[in-house]
């Protein structure tokens, strides 16, 4: 059995609440920090062999008018659906990452205006060995189906988890259980780093807590 099998909880790499280093690691420009966009997704919405799998992107916000009359732009691209297949904003992603949960490798996908594409696996530091790596390149097939929209639209297949608020506070509940295991720190946590825990998007956080009156600061405070 692989180490990896319950070593590791988080992806390898710059983590999405540091949206500081990975504009620096990715040569964004820091002028464009207030248009930072990110999410993750879970990977069922990819097919059932897919299931213990997540993908997460980064990138800015950019104004795309295509999309109405079918043209997509000319770089990376997701679409935040407004409703009824409302695309209301475009997401322009630098960076694809997907991993399998557990695993102490995660395959990348940067962008780069200038640069292009550059594919690589991440998380080497970590033991690892043959099988996690081999495992890891499984992760840019799901990128490629990700980039061409064969996989989640934004905010897609997580909205029927926590589909009762007695099922969202049993979630969070655990969440709490896993977290004195683990000594995290939810007083310091961002929204994004809720939403990863509880396997969700952080759209979908947000919905569940107006839906069911559960703020994020209430997750924090654990007061759930």
């Amino acid at each position: 059995m692989s180490p990896s099998t319950t070593e590791f909880t988080d992806p390898p790499g710059v983590p999405l609440f540091e949206p500081a280093r990975l504009i620096a690691q990715l040569g964004m420009p820091p002028d464009r920090a207030r248009d930072v966009w990110c999410d993750t997704y879970l990977g069922r919405g990819f097919g059932p062999q897919w299931a213990d799998w997540r993908i997460e992107c980064f990138g800015l916000i950019v104004p795309w008018a295509g999309w109405t009359t079918g043209q997509a732009p000319p770089w990376p691209a997701v679409c935040r659906d407004g409703g009824r297949g409302t695309p209301v904003e475009t997401g322009q992603v630098w960076l694809w990452r997907a991993w399998r949960i557990g695993s102490p490798l995660a395959a990348e996908r940067r962008w780069h205006p200038v640069y292009g594409c550059r594919d690589m696996i991440v998380g080497g530091e970590r033991p690892h060995g043959a099988n996690d790596a081999e495992e890891a390149r499984r992760g840019l097939t799901m990128i490629g189906l990700a980039e061409a929209g064969r996989g989640l639209p934004l905010g897609g297949a997580d909205k029927g988890k926590y589909a009762t608020r007695a099922s969202y506070v049993e979630g969070i509940r655990e969440l709490y259980r896993r977290a004195d295991r683990s000594r995290w720190k939810f007083t310091e946590a961002p929204d994004s780093q809720l939403a990863r825990w509880l396997e969700i998007s952080e759209r979908t956080l947000h919905a569940r807590g107006r839906e069911y009156g559960i703020t994020t600061d209430d997750i924090r405070g654990r007061r759930a």
